[in-house]
């Protein structure tokens, strides 16, 4: 066992540890020689236990490609703060825009399948009717996807009514 004192707290203990050279303050977790000294070797008048208040120090800052400015470290916590609560509320709201337009594509998605039922059904009709007729129609399917588009031009998808 020996008597350690910490130079930066002035915490004495009894060290019991395994190290003969070195061992970690209980207090403040600095680590200390066992013969008195520091680790560090840093003069006691220059390690302060409390450090100071630095909300009034000042730092540059540079945001949005403006120029350098400087700040207290209060006003910046407080600007980073916000941006960050804007960046949550910007993507909330894009969030919000895609589920809006991915609604808007499956609707718009629904459309095109009831055109391209409709334009089946519709050649099933002139299938009956040509042949009622004397002549006949000859298909396995009818390829919709040219004129499906063609059908959507200018259709706004909130005016039609089903």
């Amino acid at each position: 066992m020996v008597e350690a004192v910490c130079h930066r707290c002035g915490r004495e203990w009894d060290y019991t540890g395994g190290s003969d050279y070195y061992g970690t303050c209980p207090n403040c977790k600095t680590s200390v020689t066992l013969d008195g000294g520091s680790e560090r070797a840093e003069p006691e008048a220059e390690r302060d236990p409390y450090p100071s208040d630095r909300t009034a120090d000042t730092v540059e800052v540079q945001a949005g490609g403006h120029e350098l400015r400087e700040v207290t470290v209060a006003e910046a916590i407080v600007a980073l703060d916000e941006a960050v609560t804007e960046l949550y509320e910007l993507g909330g709201d894009r969030s919000e825009a895609v589920s809006d337009l991915t609604e808007r594509i499956e609707e718009r998605d629904r459309s095109v399948e009831e055109i391209g039922e409709g334009l089946e059904e519709l050649a099933g009709y002139f299938e009956e009717l040509a042949e009622e007729m004397g002549g006949g129609v000859e298909y396995e399917h009818i390829d919709t996807s040219r004129a499906v588009p063609a059908a959507l031009e200018g259709l706004d998808v909130e005016e039609v009514k089903v």
